[in-house]
C-alpha cells in the first residue's frame, strides 16, 4: 500500500478514536449516557491486505458475518424518527466505496441516520446535533 494511503488509514483511525475518546468521557456521558453503547464494527480492512495472515483474517471475518460497506461505528439509539446513527469516518479526500453508498442507501431507507465526518470535531459536532433531537 502506498504510503499516502497509509497516513490516510491513520488519519481516519486517529479521528474516530478522537470521537470515541469524546464519547467515553465522564463529561460527555453525564450529558448524553446513551453514548456508552457507542461501538465499532470490525469490518475495517487490515492496512496489511496484502499478507497471508490478513487473506486469513478476512476469510475468519467473513465466515462470521463480515458485511462489506457496514459503516465504521453504529449508535443503537433512537431519536425522533430515526432508529440509530451509523457513522461512517473518511479523510477529507476520503470517498465512500460503492458498497457503502449501498448500505447507506439502505440504512436511510429503513429508518437509520448515517453521516460521514471527515474529521474528529464534525464528528463530535454530528453526534452531539443527534443526541439533541428529541
Amino acid at each position: 500500500m502506498p504510503k499516502k494511503e497509509q497516513r490516510g488509514l491513520t488519519d481516519e483511525a486517529s479521528e474516530q478514536k478522537k470521537l470515541v475518546a469524546w464519547a467515553r468521557d465522564e463529561k460527555t456521558l453525564l450529558e448524553f449516557p446513551e453514548l456508552r453503547w457507542l461501538y465499532s464494527n470490525p469490518n475495517q480492512s487490515s492496512n496489511r491486505s496484502n499478507t497471508t495472515w490478513a487473506r486469513r483474517q478476512g476469510s475468519i471475518k467473513n465466515a462470521m458475518g463480515r458485511v462489506k460497506g457496514v459503516p465504521d461505528l453504529f449508535l443503537p439509539v433512537p431519536r425522533r424518527d430515526r432508529c440509530g446513527l451509523f457513522i461512517e469516518m473518511k479523510t477529507p479526500t476520503g470517498e465512500l466505496s460503492k458498497d457503502q453508498e449501498e448500505f447507506i442507501r439502505f440504512a436511510v431507507n429503513q429508518g437509520y441516520t448515517c453521516i460521514v465526518p471527515t474529521s474528529g470535531d464534525e464528528a463530535i459536532m454530528l453526534v452531539t446535533n443527534y443526541m439533541e433531537e428529541v
